[in-house]
């Protein structure tokens, strides 16, 4: 299971709920902008003169065009605009409804006006637009004439300076220096006042052009999708995106591990998997059972890398976690299934009584190592090949006999009879685990999928390496196995053959290349 699939699985109400809301909200939002009329209109500023983006055009003729979409909002703007409008109005009124807008690269100005009532819409902003231009011709007309009457006030001085110099050089008796001089001075006067005459010519013929009109004010046309609609799709899709990015972040942040590539970054061995619909959920119907394909792979791998047929194995889940899956009992039935011998021994005490015993308690390993009852006669069989054994009575120093010689020697008997051992125990960090843990040959440890964290991986895993068996690896446990509260109590089948009695019926998979 990805990520993506648990942080929806996990949050799915939440991620429900935001969505609704964030679409309500929106919708919300949709119908009070419903009402809402729409007119625009574009102006193009200086489309000849100082157009710094045509062939002629110089750098230094770039029109500020922000400064240009901010003056539209000026007071001057807010006068001209009063005395076209139907009714007057505060300067900030006139605005209130206005937005400028500068496409880049263009001169030009793109006006929109938001109001009640269409034709509000559509007189304002073509109020606002032709004030606007008229601020701009007004402003252009002021500079030109500044200019005009500074360029005629320095032809007047230059006409003066050029007759005072003519009259003193009357007086001079020509071909004098000083003549000379003051010859040089009229000639100088008579070109500068040329050109402040070609100057003056420039001024008042050239057009003072503060633009146009290129699209009149228009209402906009209303949206294929009505806006209540289409902002409550709008807010439906952000508030699911936004809950969904949350919920990811929150299972990423938790460091569970929800698939089995998961484990490639931390270095582990991953023996195989064992899917949820494919475990061993009901004793009783062992009989019958047929090992899944899962199963049989995770046999396989174990047999190859061990060194001999007859071993014992040690199955522990990380720290906190539940034990109460039959992982190791299927993983029991697909040795089982390939005639292999084979003892399961369960220490966690998951196993109920038998059903048979009206409320007696069935023993089990404690039993035989307490001495109150011997190998043989514990004949609690599953199947042909398969025994299983619960904790049985036990009493105070139980988990300590797990230690003791006997438990050393009942080892040795079945490894002497050819028999696989699996043991079901606690976490890592119990006594039990850790005692069996120097006694069997092999330690494989469980990965539940969405409750075991990489952290805590990280630290079995370590602490598996010390004990004196040998560590395999990891087997993934797909995590909707995990919830046995939907599932009925399991129940073991304990089979007591009578003497006389066959066997029961071996299995018919076909597992017989492994016998």
């Amino acid at each position: 299971m990805s990520t993506l699939e648990v942080a929806v699985k996990r949050h799915v109400i939440a991620i429900v709920v935001c969505g609704l809301l964030g679409g309500a909200i929106g919708w919300l939002a949709g119908v009070s902008r419903s009402h809402d009329k729409v007119a625009s209109m574009s102006i193009l500023i200086n489309p000849l003169e100082g157009n710094a983006f045509s062939p002629l055009g110089r750098g230094d003729e770039l029109i500020n065009m922000r400064t240009e979409a901010e003056l539209v909002r000026s007071m001057a703007v807010a006068e001209i605009a009063n005395d076209s409008l139907t009714n007057t109005l505060e300067p900030e009124e006139v605005f209130e409804g206005l937005s400028v807008s500068t496409p880049e690269n263009t001169q030009l100005l793109d006006l929109e006006y938001v109001s009640d009532s269409e034709e509000e819409a559509v007189e304002r902003v073509s109020v606002i637009g032709q004030a606007f231009l008229e601020y701009r011709r007004v402003r252009a007309q002021s500079q030109a004439d500044a200019q005009t009457s500074s360029v005629k006030q320095q032809i007047e001085q230059r006409l003066e300076e050029r007759e005072e110099a003519s009259v003193e050089l009357r007086d001079l008796e020509p071909g004098s220096v000083d003549a000379g001089s003051l010859s040089d001075q009229v000639a100088s006067l008579t070109a500068q006042i040329d050109l402040l005459r070609a100057r003056l010519i420039d001024l008042e013929t050239v057009p003072q052009d503060p633009g146009e009109v290129v699209t009149p004010a228009t209402a906009d046309a209303p949206p294929p999708i009505p806006i209540a609609v289409l902002f409550g799709l709008i807010g439906l899709t952000g508030a699911t995106v936004t809950a969904l990015g949350l919920a990811l972040l929150s299972v990423r942040a938790a460091g569970r591990i929800h698939q089995p590539d998961d484990l490639g970054p931390i270095g582990i061995q991953l023996l195989g998997e064992i899917e949820a619909e494919n475990r061993v959920t009901d004793y009783a119907s062992l009989a019958a059972y047929k090992p899944s394909e899962s199963a049989r792979r995770l046999r396989n791998r174990l047999l190859s890398m061990t060194d001999s047929r007859s071993f014992s194995l040690l199955l522990s889940s990380p720290t906190g976690e539940s034990c109460e899956d039959n992982t190791a009992l299927a993983l029991a039935q697909a040795f089982a299934a390939a005639e292999i011998p084979t003892v399961l021994i369960d220490v966690t005490s998951a196993l109920p009584s038998d059903p048979d015993a009206q409320g007696a308690t069935v023993e089990g390993i404690s039993d035989i190592l307490d001495g109150a009852m011997s190998r043989d006669a514990l004949s609690t069989f599953a199947t042909r090949h398969l025994q299983v054994i619960g904790a049985g009575n036990e009493g105070p120093g139980s988990q300590d006999s797990y230690l003791a010689p006997a438990m050393v020697e009942l080892l040795r008997q079945y490894r002497a009879d050819g028999k696989v051992v699996i043991f079901r125990s606690f976490e890592v960090h119990d006594v039990s685990t850790v005692g069996l843990a120097s006694l069997v040959d092999y330690f494989v440890l469980q990965i539940h999928e969405g409750i075991t964290t990489r952290r805590t991986v990280t630290s079995c895993v370590a602490e598996c390496q010390t004990f004196p068996s040998r560590f395999l690896g990891v087997v993934y446990i797909h995590g909707e196995s995990l919830d046995q509260q939907s599932r009925p109590p399991i129940k073991p089948r304990h089979l007591r053959r009578k003497p006389g009695e066959p066997p029961l019926a071996g299995p018919t998979d076909s597992d017989a290349s492994l016998r």
